[in-house]
């Protein structure tokens, strides 16, 4: 009998077993908190592209052969800024003040963009993780989030 008291065999298995449920639900909270990182980051990355898209036209460009540029209205900033995010942003939520066309030198162009973070399925298995060993209130499947960006006409 006494030496199956000093047997450590197994002791590991014992151990992982009681720190899996912790490690699961870690991993199960930082997953959508990664993704929330890296949605808002594309957003704010795209909203700024359009801020400098949209004012740093100049106001009297001409190509080579003479004729004058024109600078972007608010729906091809908007188009710009759905394209800079990869197609993450419809371009329905993006808004431009005032519209780039008839801003003054020195005045204030901003993007704002609206946006929807889902966490998917990783949010299904926070959920089912938490409510097994926690129990209480579900994690929210998704976000919205208002990201603005601001530069000035030059």
């Amino acid at each position: 009998m006494h030496r199956f008291r000093r047997n450590e065999q197994g002791a590991a298995a014992v151990e992982f077993s009681m720190i899996l449920p912790l490690l699961l639900v870690f991993v199960a909270m930082v997953g959508p908190l990664a993704k929330f990182g890296y949605d808002y980051m594309v957003v704010q990355r795209a909203a700024s592209h359009g801020v400098r898209f949209a004012s740093r036209a100049d106001v009297n460009a001409r190509l080579a052969d003479g004729t004058l540029v024109r600078r972007p209205s608010a729906s091809e900033v908007a188009a710009f800024v759905s394209d800079s995010s990869g197609g993450k942003i419809n371009p329905a939520s993006v808004t431009v003040e005032p519209n780039p066309r008839q801003a003054l030198p020195g005045e204030m162009i901003t993007v704002g963009v609206d946006y929807t973070v889902s966490y998917g399925p990783l949010a299904s298995i926070a959920n089912s993780v938490k409510s097994l060993f926690f129990g209480g209130g579900e994690f929210l499947p998704s976000s919205d989030i208002t990201v603005s960006a601001w530069g000035r006409e030059e």
